[in-house]
C-alpha cells in the first residue's frame, strides 16, 4: 500500500535538494523512475576523479544506495536502509550534498584492489 502522505513528502524534500544543490526542478512524477528510484548525486571522488559516485534514494526497498564504482568494474555499495516511507520522509527533509558524499568503507582500501587488478 503506498503511503501517499509520505510519498509527497519524500518528492518535496527531494525537489528542495536539487533547487538547492543542483537548481533542478522535476514534477513529482518525473522523479522516480520505473523502479521508484531517484538519483540524489552523481559526481567523481579520488585525487584524479578516478572513482564514479552515485547516491539513489530508492522508495520500492526503502533505502539509500551509495554506489562507488572505478572503470565500470570494479563496484563497492552501501545501503541505508530504513522502516518505512515515514521514516524516509524525515530523513530526506534536510538532504545536503556534503551529508551524502562520504561512504563508510575506505576508499584507499578500494584503491589497493584497483592497483593490483591494474598491476
Amino acid at each position: 500500500m503506498i503511503n501517499e502522505k509520505a510519498f509527497e513528502k519524500i518528492c518535496l524534500n527531494v525537489n528542495a535538494y536539487l533547487i538547492n544543490e543542483f537548481d533542478i526542478k522535476k514534477k513529482n512524477h518525473e522523479l522516480f523512475d520505473e523502479d521508484l528510484r531517484c538519483s540524489l548525486l552523481y559526481t567523481y571522488m579520488g585525487e584524479d576523479d578516478e572513482y564514479e559516485f552515485q547516491v539513489y534514494i530508492d522508495l520500492k526497498r526503502i533505502q539509500i544506495i551509495k554506489e562507488l564504482s572505478y572503470s565500470n568494474t570494479i563496484k563497492h555499495y552501501e545501503y541505508e536502509r530504513y522502516d518505512d516511507w515515514n521514516e524516509l520522509s524525515e530523513i530526506t527533509e534536510d538532504l545536503e550534498f556534503e551529508d551524502l558524499y562520504w561512504i563508510r568503507g575506505n576508499l584507499s582500501d578500494i584503491a589497493s584492489i584497483v592497483e593490483k587488478i591494474e598491476n
